[in-house]
């Protein structure tokens, strides 16, 4: 009597139990706990690879807004002169400017020639001037380009038999999205409005955010398309950080000829309310160099000419003065 209540109190009794079926329970017990860890593993994992630190961007949109604008020409005013005439007014302005003389390759027009204007605000060393050259925006880390390159952009001006085309870029991190970002350059730069014209807003078959249209000024119809690209997903350099998807690599594309082709874009033309983007194909013949992009961005396009496009080749070499 007093050894049935010991084993009941400790709990000796293993009754219908043989030790071959504890044995088995405790197996399935135990496979069951490994498949659980390793799915638990797994989704921790899939979460840590898709989470977008938005803690990378430290400036607002108003802040890289205001830096890009402070020095940022009117692409207009320099259809009548080369490269150089362009970058001498700059400098004489006070504005700090470097001349790449390289040839652009963006220009559909291949008689044409051009130089690239390089602007870097004050907090930007002489150094990453080279490492842009070597790179584009490949080698730089995201803190650079949002605090030290904070303001810099890009202008090509290439000139050939049928006329000039100008080529203006620049990152912003901090942009709400890539249609705003798109929208906010093209009034900058006296696109919208009275004179101007949208034929066609969509997604390229790229991946390309994407505006085109034309704008008339002093008796002169200029043609311009504008890219933007999730400068994140495109950025292939040494910081694995996940950028949000708004943050924007920008291409502005305008020529004193029609390079976009505008005879297949008038069926579908609007006027200028940029409200909103709607879906659609990069159709047109100038534009076929987009698949072999590497800006970062263009990327998207974000080394190399090109539209927003994945970045994996090297912009070139050049001599650069100041």
């Amino acid at each position: 009597m007093f050894d049935n209540d010991y084993h009941i109190r400790g709990g000796g009794f293993t009754q219908g139990r043989s030790p071959l079926k504890i044995v088995v329970l405790g197996l399935i017990t135990a496979v069951a706990l490994v498949f659980c860890i390793f799915g638990l593993y797994k989704l921790v994992g899939y979460m840590l690879v898709a989470r977008v630190d938005s803690s990378i961007v430290t400036i607002t949109d108003d802040q890289a807004h205001s830096a890009i604008s402070a020095q940022m020409p009117t692409l207009l005013n320099y259809f009548s002169g080369t490269a150089d005439d362009a970058y001498n007014q700059l400098k004489d302005a006070g504005v700090r400017v470097f001349l790449n003389n390289r040839e652009t390759s963006d220009n559909p027009d291949v008689s044409a020639t051009g130089k690239e204007i390089v602007y870097l605000p004050d907090t930007a060393s002489d150094e990453m001037l080279q490492t842009y050259n070597g790179s584009e925006f490949n080698d730089f880390n995201y803190d650079d380009l949002q605090n030290a390159m904070l303001g810099a952009w890009m202008m090509d001006i290439s000139t050939g038999d049928v006329g000039t085309y100008i080529q203006f870029k620049y990152v912003n991190l901090a942009a709400t999205s890539l249609n705003d970002e798109m929208n906010w350059l093209l009034a900058q730069q006296g696109l919208t409005g009275s004179g101007s014209q949208v034929l066609d807003q969509g997604v390229d078959s790229f991946g390309n955010s994407y505006i085109t249209g034309t704008t008339t000024a002093n008796n002169q119809t200029y043609y311009w398309r504008i890219l933007s690209a999730s400068f994140g997903d495109y950025y292939q350099g040494a910081d694995t950080r996940k950028l949000p998807s708004s943050a924007a690599y920008v291409k502005l594309r305008i020529g004193s000829w029609d390079f976009i082709g505008t005879s297949a874009l008038q069926s579908g033309s609007s006027t200028t309310d940029n409200s909103g983007a709607t879906t659609g194909t990069d159709s047109t013949a100038a534009e076929a160099s987009d698949s072999t992009t590497t800006d970062a961005g263009d990327a998207a396009a974000a080394g190399g000419s090109g539209d927003a496009g994945t970045p994996t080749g090297t912009a070139g070499t050049g001599t650069s003065t100041n």
